[in-house]
């Protein structure tokens, strides 16, 4: 079964796969196509709100990583960045 979401990823998000290890990339890869793909929806677990005034976009967050989306229609998600938990969260 397909996910209901197509994941597209931005240029930071694509930065930060650049300069990942093989399993971080791995993993990142996993939560895009396991959780985010699956069910992108504000969960108040590891789904949370993310405010980037004008816009109010979501996060996904869990012991290793953040990753920074938005819902764009009801068959995509961009994926704005990705970071490693300890960094500074951000859009871009």
């Amino acid at each position: 079964m397909s996910a209901p979401f197509e994941a597209n990823l931005f240029k930071a998000a694509e930065r930060f796969l650049l300069g990942a290890n093989e399993e971080e990339r791995q993993e990142v890869a996993r939560i895009i196509d396991s959780v985010l793909c699956y069910d992108p929806y504000i969960d108040l677990h590891c789904k949370i709100r993310f405010d980037v005034p004008p816009v109010v976009v979501s996060m996904y967050q869990d012991e290793r990583f953040w990753i920074v989306y938005h819902i764009v229609k009801n068959t995509q998600i961009d994926i704005w960045n990705i970071g490693r938990a300890h960094e500074r969260r951000a859009p871009y």
